[in-house]
């Protein structure tokens, strides 16, 4: 057997394992775990603004109707709270942080499992080390693939005007 034909069929190698998980998977994983967490910080303060903007607009209506027309100003305050509560969803909602975050999220979580079923062998009971490799990379590339598309799924339906894609 020439060195091609044996480098070939000794896929798995332990300086091919160690070099995909780092190279591929290790990166992944710190790539979804941190622009999830961008993602969902930048979800929650739009939410908490637009919390405190709608706590503040009743109470800027009555403070604006208490005695003289002293406070009359604030109904002003009112409406610009209320834009400024509409811009926020608006903007929240084609971002899209918080499915995004989630989708990422949920990589992360199944590439860390699928990293430790391979490294225990547990959820891999064929004999072939090259059989456990390739599994190992497809069920990877899989997970990988799928929220590249859940991605490009949910960002061309707002294109589309809303409309699910068949």
């Amino acid at each position: 057997m020439d060195n091609l034909t044996k480098n070939q069929s000794s896929v798995a190698n332990a300086k091919d394992v160690d070099t995909y998980i780092a190279t591929r998977i290790d990166d992944q994983i710190r790539w979804y775990n941190l622009r999830s967490s961008r993602l969902k910080s930048r979800y929650r303060l739009i939410k908490f603004f637009t919390i405190i903007f709608s706590a503040m607009i009743p109470v800027t209506i009555a403070i604006s109707s208490v005695g003289d027309n002293s406070w009359d100003f604030l109904k002003y305050g009112a409406a610009i709270l209320g834009a400024l509560i509409t811009v926020l969803e608006g903007i929240s909602g084609v971002l899209k942080d918080k499915e995004t975050y989630l989708g990422y999220r949920s990589a992360s979580e199944a590439l860390v499992r699928e990293k430790m079923k391979f490294q225990s062998g547990s959820g891999y009971s064929e004999d072939s080390a090259d059989k456990r490799y390739i599994r190992f990379v497809e069920n990877c590339e899989t997970i990988m693939a799928g929220e590249s598309n859940k991605w490009l799924s949910t960002f061309q339906q707002d294109n589309s005007g809303g409309d699910e894609q068949k």
